[in-house]
């Protein structure tokens, strides 16, 4: 499996950390708090099925499933400060897209590109022609992948890798879906017991918090 680079940059990503993680047991991983899903890119998972109660997130990442090369070749660069995805005739996905880039680190994209935003120091990767070619590159190994709006509840029974990242419990508040049952008996531990019980045989990853 090839590691594959983050597709778009998130709050709470696991990518930098997921080499701290056991790699996966199975070829099918399984997120049902996908965010960036920088846990199964980490790895290069050929088969990933994502779930997450975010509309902006699940609309992301259907937008990758199925956008072309060329199209994302075709998206504009927005080099000079103050331009914006709003003036350009762009499907939504495409703008949050563009947005998560123009934001980094954070868990809402923005419309337009910020000084903060055209940095380049540290080599850091910011929205343009180097952020596309990345994704036009990796593009074909999310064949295998699928994204749900939804929870873990929604999940089929069946034989994966399991990595169970929920929202982080005080900082989480910059999600727009960061509310997670954790009264459950025993906490957050509990969630990932819960999934695991609930997906026979299944192998939980319960990422810190």
């Amino acid at each position: 499996m090839q590691q594959l680079r983050p597709f778009f940059p998130y709050y709470g990503s696991k990518w930098n950390v997921a080499r701290y993680y056991p790699k996966p047991d199975y070829d099918l991983v399984i997120e049902p708090f996908a965010g960036s899903a920088g846990y199964s890119l980490y790895y290069g998972s050929p088969r990933v099925r994502l779930f997450d109660k975010d509309p902006i997130l699940v609309g992301v990442w259907s937008y990758l499933l199925r956008v072309t090369s060329k199209e994302i070749f075709a998206l504009p660069d927005l080099l000079t400060v103050g331009d914006s995805v709003d003036n350009y005739d762009l499907p939504q996905e495409a703008k949050w897209l563009i947005g998560f880039w123009l934001n980094r680190g954070s868990a809402s994209p923005k419309k337009s590109r910020t000084a903060y935003s055209a940095r380049t120091d540290r080599s850091q990767l910011t929205w343009g022609p180097r952020a596309k070619a990345r994704i036009i590159e990796q593009l074909g190994a999310l064949s295998g992948w699928s994204i749900e709006l939804g929870g873990y509840e929604g999940a089929q029974d069946e034989e994966a890798t399991w990595f169970v990242d929920p929202p982080y419990v005080e900082k989480g508040k910059f999600y727009r879906h960061n509310q997670v049952d954790y009264a459950l008996p025993g906490g957050v531990g509990a969630l990932a017991e819960r999934a695991s019980h609930r997906l026979r045989r299944a192998k939980c990853h319960l990422a810190s918090i």
